[in-house]
């Protein structure tokens, strides 16, 4: 099986879904880029046998709910009649040594339960721990739009 075509646990910052629907007008030649990233990346992964890891007390679903609108919606619809799609897990326990957002924390302890799996994320405070020891040491892939499209 090619890299490209096996089932990968990801798990999704809300980063990628607040691009995949954009709350403000008129966008920027980037932010269309990034747009256009994002709603295909979500796309793909419904498309592909890939699962959505969320959390068994619903943090990070009810996170996804603030941003249910335009496409992303239809996503959250979409995985949710996709039961198969979806893969709750509980929360596992990480210490990391930097500054890390503490509201974001939930997408890295549900992570931090399944090996190799990959959060995708634009935000800094994802991108700066990509090279963190806990981190790699759970064998978490920390993936920009790009490199998740690359994989996916």
């Amino acid at each position: 099986m090619s890299e490209t075509s096996q089932k990968r646990y990801v798990v999704i910052d809300t980063w990628v879904l607040e691009h995949a629907s954009p709350s403000t007008m008129p966008l920027t030649d980037d932010e269309i880029d990034l747009t256009h990233k994002a709603v295909e990346l979500l796309a793909r992964i419904m498309r592909k046998c890939h699962r959505v890891v969320l959390d068994y007390d619903r943090d990070i679903l009810n996170e996804y709910q603030r941003h249910r609108r335009g496409f992303v919606s239809y996503w959250l619809q979409m995985i949710d009649m996709r039961s198969q799609k979806v893969d709750p897990r509980p929360r596992g326990r990480i210490n990391l040594t930097v500054r890390f957002d503490p509201n974001d924390m939930k997408f890295l302890e549900v992570a931090s339960v399944i090996p190799c799996t990959i959060i995708i994320s634009g935000d800094s405070d994802f991108l700066t721990i990509k090279d963190n020891r806990e981190i790699k040491s759970r064998n978490i892939h920390v993936m920009n739009l790009d490199e998740a499209l690359a994989v996916l």
